[in-house]
């Protein structure tokens, strides 16, 4: 690709981009022009829009197997290579991400009701790489920016750790857990440090219940932590192990 990212070849790109498939200085052009073009970033709002709601489908089985077919299906499979573990890290720390600091007691807990339900789409919005709205690197520069866009004031994390570099932020919402059509406005922030990502799901938790305590929770591979601030909800996603969650957070505020 040229150095100047044209419209065509962002929307030419725009599936490999979502999949997280650039090295990090591809990633930087497509991240600067979808901050500057308001259509491409509609054309990313679309496609991110559109594979939640396919994503549902894919989950529901769609009938039964014949057992001579399913017996064929796996035979078919047990010939096929697995990935190394190799290859499946590789792919992982592909995304530009953080490492974190030491110390609070993380609660365990399962995931149910609004805990579970935002929890799934803290770690679904984490998993599609979504890009930033505003590239920055300073917190007050973000919380400007969010302050006529939210129905709250945004206070972002202030992370002790100066190793954690805040890469920017975008709108995002946060659907209804009832299935009604109603959204929530949210706040999605992203921050890195080496080869590990950290997001950060910001949502007005007024009427909701959401634990005053720090509280650990696992979702596909995902460590989650997940508390209450000030009346905002903070929902912190990473590949981090628990242990480095608990040191993230305790430097968090």
């Amino acid at each position: 690709m040229s150095s100047a990212l044209s419209c065509q070849d962002f929307r030419q790109f725009v599936d490999c981009y979502l999949d997280a498939e650039f090295d990090d200085r591809d990633r930087a052009r497509f991240d600067a022009h979808v901050a500057a073009c308001t259509c491409c970033r509609a054309i990313v709002d679309h496609h991110v829009a559109f594979r939640r709601a396919l994503r549902p489908h894919l989950r529901t089985a769609c009938g039964t197997l014949p057992p001579e077919a399913r017996a064929r299906l796996r035979r078919a499979i047990s010939q096929v290579q697995e990935p190394s573990s190799f290859t499946i890290w590789a792919r992982r720390l592909a995304l530009p991400v953080p490492v974190m600091a030491a110390g609070v007691l993380l609660l365990v807990m399962p995931t149910a009701g609004f805990t579970g339900f935002v929890v799934k789409e803290a770690v679904e919005q984490h998993d599609q790489s979504m890009p930033v709205e505003v590239p920055s690197a300073h917190e007050e520069e973000l919380e400007a920016w969010f302050r006529d866009k939210l129905p709250f004031e945004l206070a972002a994390p202030r992370f002790r750790d100066e190793r954690l570099q805040l890469l920017g932020g975008r709108l995002t919402r946060l659907p209804a857990p009832d299935g009604d059509h109603a959204q929530r406005k949210a706040a999605w922030l992203v921050y890195g440090l080496g080869r590990h990502k950290v997001s950060v799901l910001v949502f007005d938790a007024a009427d909701v219940e959401v634990p005053e305590a720090p509280t650990a929770l696992e979702e596909n591979g995902l460590n989650v932590a997940l508390y209450r601030h000030g009346g905002m909800g903070y929902a912190i996603t990473s590949d981090l192990a628990q242990s480095d969650m608990m040191r993230l957070v305790s430097s968090s505020f």
